[in-house]
C-alpha cells in the first residue's frame, strides 16, 4: 500500500501559500482567510445559545490558566498547534499506513501545560488511520504557558482524497445568528452603562476586578452540521488578557448552532466579544 499522503488547509494564520515534498507524504497549507471566516465588526460582539448558562459550565472548563497574555501570544500559540502537524502525525504518514480514502478534520486543543488533546474529529477514510490519528497527537506536547488552552483544525487528505475545504462562503443566516447570539451572551455588558447581566458578565466577575473592560477575539470552527466544533481565542485587549477570563469566555458560544451545509468542509467564524466601558470613553 503506499504511503499515506497528508495534507492540510491552514485555516486563517498563515499569509502564504507553502508546498512541501518529503519522502512519505506531501504536505500543502494555504491561507483561507479571505474565503472561510466571518469577521464581524460589531460593538456587541459573540453569542451564546443559552444566555442564562452563565459562566457556571465554562468556568468548570477552566483548565489552569493564570496569568495573562497578548495579541501576539495567543496567535503564536495557535500558530504552533498548526505546525504540530508535521511531527505529530510523521508515523501516521510512513509507507503501508492508510488508504487512498483518508481524509477529515481534526480539532486539536493545547492545554496551558502543553499537553494536546484531539477534541473534535470528522473523519471519512479508514479506521486505520482515524487510530493512528487518536493515538498520536497526544505523545505531541507545547512549552507549558500561562496562557488559556487554544484551539485548531487539521484539515487531512491525501493525493486522491484531498482535505476537506473552508467554505468559499457563508449562508446568509450566518450573520443574523451571530448578532442573536451576541446579545444573548452579553445582555447589557455591550451598551456601555450596565455590565451586570450575560453570561459574558458572569465570566467578568469570576475573574476580573470591578469596572473591568476587556475585548476579546474568538475563533468559531464549524463543522457541516452547523455546530460549533471547537473555539480558541486570538485577541485579547485590555482586561480580557486575563487568561482564567479567556478560558471562560471560550466556553460560552460551544453550544451555538448555524444552519447546516454541504460537507465534506468546514468553517470559521471570527467574533470580537465586549465587556465593559473603555476607559477613555467614561
Amino acid at each position: 500500500m503506499a504511503a499515506f499522503l497528508l495534507l492540510w488547509y491552514n485555516a486563517a494564520l498563515m499569509k502564504t501559500t507553502e508546498k512541501t515534498t518529503r519522502p512519505d507524504h506531501f504536505l500543502r497549507r494555504y491561507s483561507t482567510a479571505s474565503q472561510s471566516s466571518l469577521a464581524l465588526g460589531l460593538a456587541s460582539s459573540l453569542a451564546l445559545g443559552g444566555a442564562g448558562s452563565g459562566c457556571a459550565g465554562a468556568l468548570s472548563a477552566v483548565r489552569g490558566s493564570t496569568g495573562s497574555v497578548t495579541t501576539q501570544q495567543l496567535l503564536d500559540r495557535n500558530k504552533a498547534v498548526d505546525a504540530l502537524v508535521t511531527d505529530a502525525l510523521k508515523p501516521c504518514a510512513t509507507p503501508g499506513k492508510g488508504k487512498p480514502e483518508d481524509s477529515g478534520l481534526v480539532l486539536v486543543t493545547a492545554k496551558p501545560d502543553g499537553s494536546l488533546t484531539v477534541s473534535g474529529i470528522q473523519w471519512q477514510g479508514s479506521d486505520e488511520m482515524k487510530q493512528c490519528i487518536l493515538a498520536e497527537t497526544p505523545k505531541s506536547h507545547l512549552p507549558a504557558w500561562k496562557g488559556p488552552q487554544v484551539t485548531w483544525i487539521w484539515a487531512l487528505g491525501t493525493k486522491d482524497h484531498p482535505p476537506p475545504k473552508p467554505l468559499e462562503s457563508l449562508p446568509k443566516s450566518y450573520q443574523e445568528k451571530v448578532t442573536e447570539y451576541t446579545r444573548q451572551a452579553q445582555g447589557n455588558a455591550g451598551l456601555g452603562n450596565d455590565a451586570s447581566s450575560g453570561p459574558l458578565a458572569a465570566c467578568a466577575r469570576d475573574t476580573l476586578p470591578p469596572d473591568s473592560y476587556a475585548l476579546v477575539g474568538l475563533k468559531l470552527f464549524l463543522f457541516p452540521d452547523g455546530k460549533v466544533a471547537g473555539v480558541t481565542a486570538i485577541s485579547a485587549e485590555a482586561d480580557g488578557k486575563d487568561s482564567a477570563f479567556l478560558d471562560c469566555v471560550s466556553g460560552i458560544p460551544k453550544d451555538w448552532t448555524f444552519e447546516a451545509f454541504q460537507g465534506p468542509a468546514f468553517t470559521t467564524l471570527d467574533v470580537p466579544l465586549k465587556h465593559g466601558v473603555n476607559p477613555t470613553e467614561r
